[in-house]
């Protein structure tokens, strides 16, 4: 198919390499193998060889499987989760703990891919759950999202409380989240056949992961050795951390925590009056909030994302607080009180709290809530953006589709023993997945049917497209497009159930939508992770079977833990007992309000949009930029200082070891020794997390 846009994504084969494969010489871990990546035919040499390969049994057992599940893969579900919801941003190092796990035991390289894959995916079908699921518990529950009053004085919802009381609703969501994220595994049997095969996808990362696999081949690297001494340095990050998030936030006295306790003894409580951050006293600056997070994650989230993304997403906290906010007050904006439905100057709000409940009593407090809008503007308008320009590349896939869909389409043998899963009985699947969830809707949520019926088609059928988008993004980037997937989730769920929706029904319709996104979110994430899995089982032989079996069996744990975890964290957000600082669910939850019937600030929803559109245009982190205006401007400063921190460790790392394959090597392990050090700091951070919530469940 030498015509078709896809070739881009094609390297030129080097003559080494056509050489091997033309004697049939190129196997797995070949030198020659990481030159050739995204070749075409380097990946249809190794399909066929692959597949030709006489099966010498399993390449990993099933007591393997779910220890590592049940061992790591929930904890580090549990953990991944309040890291999401504490600081905003989802970063898992699981795949590495497993990895090294793997190492430090010398299993073999397709046991270490299949397991390390499979407990990543309990980790990261956590995502939906942390930013969306809350939604209905913040329309609910949270005062910030009171629409107005009754004539009995009965506060006004989106969500009533009624809506989510009771344990049908979280039941709801596991089944009907676990069977469409199990229909995405299946639907990826497609997306692998197209884009790990016939028309490789770059997926930038992955060469680091074949690299890992390469090393755990290998018998003279000193791996194993290497592997306890990550695992080493995990303990002590995590111990020295969870010794100082201890002393910062675990209440001793009075409500008190020890460095609070110590501020105020030597007279500077003014100056730290949260658990979180150092801040400049109101009476010193008052148009504004200046503060340092003295958050570790936030350090450690740096260190991944690194100095240019933590750049843009401090530049967004700096235009939100040092500009938007400082003008609002100056131009006297409106501040809209919900409960009194009326309008009164955001610098005089503060006067009359003591007459009108549910009104704030800072006015750069108000005057930030007003500029969220414009926050929600730039998310919604660089989102857009971003899907413009991957319009090329949704041609470019259904015009191949015809070749590769309908070519797959054909009779591959029985399950029993095969390669990979006959795409013939896909089919099939989708029509179980459908029964599971429109019965689950009816008879357990007790939706309308026919609600129920159009949650159930988009599911099944439009989501195959959104996570083909998915798919498609994440191998040309890096990364999927989870903020446009789940605005674009609420607008046709929206727009498809408003006509079947009465005056009356809108809370049930608003919780629909909710449950019928966070279920797409949830089977997106799955589609988009294990691409990494699939490319790099290719290179080292992994039959896909073995990587859907072992997939299969994280999904279907990972989701009901991954629901209960966010129920518990959800509820706890909307009481304030442990302090989450992540924008997402407080985003969604306006634009669910907004796409209600709700009242927005819509002029400054569309300087947003124009803001938003432009940043992705110009810095292609247009998302990024939006999500740090709703950071208080202390935790996108300690990220950039973690970014800033990585590069110039990782330069004078490259000079310290030298080129050639000896100093990429020890690249690669230091680097992996940072990664061991940075999920420390999480995991000691957690644990601290963890403590807290208990303390504040049982008082």
């Amino acid at each position: 198919m030498p015509g078709r846009k896809g070739a881009r994504n094609r390297q030129p084969l080097t003559p080494k390499g056509i050489e091997l494969m033309e004697k049939g010489e190129m196997v797995p871990y070949h030198p020659e193998i990481y030159s050739n990546f995204n070749t075409v035919a380097l990946e249809k040499y190794m399909e066929e060889r692959n597949r030709s390969l006489p099966r010498e049994g399993p390449s990993f057992s099933w007591v393997k499987l779910l220890l590592m599940i049940v061992l790591v893969g929930i904890p580090f579900a549990f953990i991944t989760q309040y890291v999401a919801l504490k600081v905003g941003f989802l970063i898992s190092t699981l795949f590495y703990v497993a990895y090294l796990i793997g190492l430090a035991l010398r299993w073999k390289p397709k046991e270490v891919n299949i397991l390390s894959g499979a407990v990543n995916l309990v980790d990261q079908t956590m995502v939906a759950f942390a930013f969306v699921y809350p939604v209905m518990f913040l329309l609910a529950l949270n005062d910030s999202y009171i629409l107005g009053t009754d004539a009995s004085g009965n506060d006004i919802r989106v969500v009533s409380e009624q809506l989510i009381s009771g344990p049908w609703l979280p039941l709801v969501v596991i089944l009907v989240s676990t069977s469409a994220s199990l229909l995405a595994l299946f639907h990826f049997v497609i997306f692998r056949k197209l884009w790990v095969v016939e028309e490789p996808l770059p997926t930038p990362g992955f060469e680091s992961i074949v690299k890992l696999m390469d090393l755990a081949n290998s018998v003279q690297s000193g791996s194993s050795k290497a592997a306890r001494s990550s695992m080493a340095k995990v303990g002590i990050a995590s111990g020295l951390t969870f010794v100082f998030a201890f002393f910062r936030d675990f209440p001793i006295s009075k409500g008190l925590s020890t460095l609070q306790v110590t501020f105020k003894g030597m007279g500077l409580q003014r100056w730290y009056i949260s658990t979180n951050s150092l801040n400049v006293p109101s009476d010193l600056l008052k148009i504004t909030k200046l503060n340092l997070s003295l958050n570790a994650i936030s350090f450690s989230i740096g260190w991944y994302l690194r100095t240019r993304v933590a750049m843009v997403l401090f530049a967004g906290s700096a235009f939100m607080w040092l500009f938007l906010v400082p003008l609002a007050q100056y131009m006297h904006m409106p501040y809209y009180a919900p409960v009194q439905d009326a309008f009164f100057d955001v610098n005089h709000v503060h006067l009359l709290s003591p007459y009108f409940s549910g009104i704030g009593g800072d006015p750069s407090r108000n005057a930030f809530l007003i500029c969220m809008n414009v926050g929600i503007g730039a998310v919604l308008g660089a989102g857009t953006v971003s899907f413009i320009k991957v319009l090329p590349s949704i041609r470019e896939m259904f015009r191949g589709g015809k070749h590769t869909f309908l070519g797959a389409v054909r009779p591959e043998g029985t399950i029993k023993n095969a390669y990979e899963w006959p795409v013939h009985k896909i089919p099939y699947v989708s029509i179980m997945a459908a029964i599971v969830i429109i019965t689950t809707l009816i008879l357990v949520g007790g939706f309308d049917p026919i609600r129920s019926l159009i949650v159930t088609i988009f599911l099944v059928l439009l989501a195959f497209i959104l996570q083909a988008i998915s798919v498609k993004t994440a191998g040309e980037t890096g990364s999927g497009p989870t903020v446009m997937i789940v605005c674009i989730s609420f607008i046709i769920l929206f727009f498809l159930l408003g006509p079947f929706t009465g005056p009356e029904e809108k809370g049930s319709t608003a919780l629909l939508v909710i449950i019928g996104t966070t279920a797409l979110l949830a089977s997106e994430v799955v589609s988009k992770t294990v691409q990494w899995d699939y490319k790099t089982g290719l290179y080292i032989g992994t039959r896909p079977m073995e990587l859907l079996k072992a997939q299969i069996t994280a999904v279907a744990i990972g989701v009901p833990i991954c629901a209960i975890a966010a129920s518990v964290f959800a509820l706890e957000m909307v009481k304030e007992g442990v302090p989450f600082e992540a924008p997402w669910p407080d985003i969604y939850a306006t634009l669910v309000m907004a796409l209600s019937g709700g009242r927005v600030y819509i002029l400054l929803v569309l300087l947003g949009v124009f803001i938003g559109a432009l940043m992705e245009l110009l810095t292609g982190k247009g998302i990024v930029f939006g999500m740090g205006m709703f950071f208080s401007i202390g935790t996108p400063l300690m990220i950039l200082i973690g970014g800033a921190a990585r590069d110039i460790w990782q330069k004078n790392l490259a000079r310290k070891c030298g080129s050639g394959a000896e100093g990429e090597e020890k690249r690669t392990l230091k680097l992996l020794d940072s990664y061991m050090v940075m999920t420390g700091i999480f995991l000691g951070e957690a644990l601290v997390g963890f403590l807290l919530l208990m303390f504040y469940l049982t008082h």
